[in-house]
């Protein structure tokens, strides 16, 4: 999304965003997740990074990516802003997962998945009346 590929380390995200990054020191307290949010140029992000541990030595990397910046947009064209009706043209309901909140009664909210098998991600995104506010992509768990 944007500048930022999922897998990337914090020093590839840090570059990526000329920005640097504050994220907690870790030693094998084996906390696996960290999340930071950054403000840069207009564009809001918040990063997950998972951690692995090879011999106790934490090893970072991003493995979820959120925003609402109205500049993002997926291969496809679809982006903030894009109606429902765009997106489920855009891909013609494939792999697609439409889910409603159900937190909240009479919610206005939608969530539409998006599945690429192939590289092994998902791209969520999330609707208020039938536009499209914020997306998310981030690995799947599905086996599609």
């Amino acid at each position: 999304m944007g500048p930022l590929k999922l897998g990337a380390t914090p020093k590839e995200v840090a570059a990526a965003l000329k920005t640097k990054l504050r994220l907690k020191k870790r030693r094998a307290d084996y906390t696996y997740e960290d999340t930071l949010t950054i403000k840069r140029n207009g564009e809001n992000y918040r990063l997950l990074f998972s951690y692995s541990f090879n011999q106790d030595k934490p090893i970072a990397y991003l493995c979820n990516i959120y925003s609402n910046n109205t500049k993002q947009k997926t291969p496809a064209g679809i982006g903030i802003g894009c109606t429902k009706a765009q997106l489920l043209a855009a891909y013609d309901y494939q792999n697609l997962d439409i889910r409603n909140d159900n937190d909240f009664a009479n919610s206005r909210t939608q969530y539409i998945t998006l599945y690429d098998c192939d590289s092994g991600t998902q791209i969520i995104f999330t609707l208020v009346d039938h536009f499209i506010a914020a997306m998310e992509i981030t690995y799947t768990a599905n086996d599609c």
